[in-house]
């Protein structure tokens, strides 16, 4: 007769399913908070992000375009919208937003998240497959 370990047995019958809503919940926990990411643009520009995630599923962020040559000003704009993580990924949609460029309204996007630590959010980009990093900042 086979002895199968107990933790095996229960891993299979409860379908294995406490390891992804574990690092979802995880991972969830960890992003609440603001957030700071910089990211150059074509050309002599770059964008900076300040995202603070609120634990019930919000999100708000100013975004702030800046270091274009001297025909372009820095320019800040605000979004506003819904987050949330599952499956190890990030998901979010832009509700409000007076950015043309960048976070603008209606827009929606699915991010895989590499690690998220107390201070570090790492993830690649779902439309471009570029890997990004925020900075806690609070």
């Amino acid at each position: 007769m086979r002895i199968v370990p107990t933790g095996i047995v229960i891993a299979l019958l409860t379908g294995c399913s406490t390891g992804s809503g574990n690092r979802d919940a995880e991972y969830t926990r960890k992003l609440v908070g603001v957030w700071e990411e910089t990211q150059g643009l074509p050309g002599s520009g770059k964008v900076t992000g300040r995202l603070t995630y609120a634990a019930d599923g919000r999100f708000t962020a100013t975004v702030t375009y800046s270091d274009f040559d001297k025909a372009r000003a820095a320019r800040t704009y605000k979004a506003n919208g819904t987050w949330k993580v599952k499956d190890g990924n990030f998901i979010y949609r832009v509700e409000n937003s007076d950015d043309p460029l960048f976070m603008v309204a209606g827009r929606s996007g699915v991010d895989r998240i590499i690690s998220v630590s107390e201070s570090d959010f790492v993830y690649e980009s779902g439309d471009s497959k570029a890997r990004y990093s925020a900075k806690r900042i609070k």
